[in-house]
């Protein structure tokens, strides 16, 4: 596979979701290949946002808000638990290996 922005030939090969050419590791990203579809997509987000419509900085964007029935302070508990387990984990590790 030859990189169609240097030419090199690369065993892994990158193919563009918007312009459908193939690249290598250096060049697989649209903003380093010139990619003249980065370019379109973002003149059709500039035309929407003129005309007033709401876009998402990115296309599959979600809604990373807290399920319901279920607070942020909820998540940072089940986090903090996970962390002081791990070290919990960590210190009887440590200890296991003085007695040995």
């Amino acid at each position: 596979m030859k990189c169609q922005a240097c030419g090199r030939s690369d065993s892994m090969e990158y193919n563009c979701s918007r312009c459908g050419r193939t690249f290598c590791v250096n060049h697989r990203l649209p903003e380093s290949h010139d990619c003249p579809g980065l370019e379109l997509q973002k003149a059709q987000r500039a035309d929407r946002r003129a005309d007033g419509e709401e876009v998402p900085w990115f296309s599959q964007e979600v809604d990373l808000t807290d399920p319901p029935g279920r607070s942020s302070s909820s998540a940072i508990r089940t986090v903090a638990q996970i962390v002081l387990v791990l070290f919990i984990l960590a210190v009887i590790g440590a200890l296991a290996w003085t007695l040995i």
